[in-house]
């Protein structure tokens, strides 16, 4: 793979969207580039200039591989973006309930604790939490 070229230097970023290869990646959906460029040591929780990093455009865009792997990995699932949105409220905005599951899942396993700052994380534009999107979208 090209990753292998030592003169490619994978930190590098967009000097307009402050986007990387991993956040790249993450748009179009491919999975294993991720996995590759974050074992190279790419910065993992770039984000654009909206504040949207790659669980945002995961739960946007419904890639559920892309999602599992990035909690798997310990992603941190409470960022928000500037709108004050985080990814588990983007997926439930969207009706994605794979990813809401998968999320909740996650958040469980880790701790009760967890699960709850999950659900019940508010939006600070709306005070909209991700369970009133769900049931919105219901």
């Amino acid at each position: 793979m090209v990753l292998m070229n030592k003169s490619l230097n994978i930190h590098t970023k967009d000097l307009i969207t402050g986007i990387n290869a991993f956040w790249l990646a993450a748009y179009f959906g491919h999975g294993k580039t991720m996995h590759e460029l974050a074992n190279a040591g790419i910065d993992v929780p770039c984000v654009n200039h909206m504040g949207i990093n790659a669980l945002h455009i995961a739960c946007t865009k419904n890639y559920l591989n892309v999602v599992k792997m990035l909690i798997k990995s310990n992603y941190p699932l409470n960022l928000q973006n500037d709108q004050g949105l985080t990814a588990f409220q983007i997926a439930a905005f969207n009706g994605f309930t794979e990813i809401v599951k998968e999320m909740m899942a996650f958040a469980e396993a880790k701790s009760m604790n967890e699960k709850k700052r999950l659900i019940n994380f508010i939006n600070r534009q709306s005070n909209m939490g991700a369970l009133s999107y769900a049931i919105v979208n219901d």
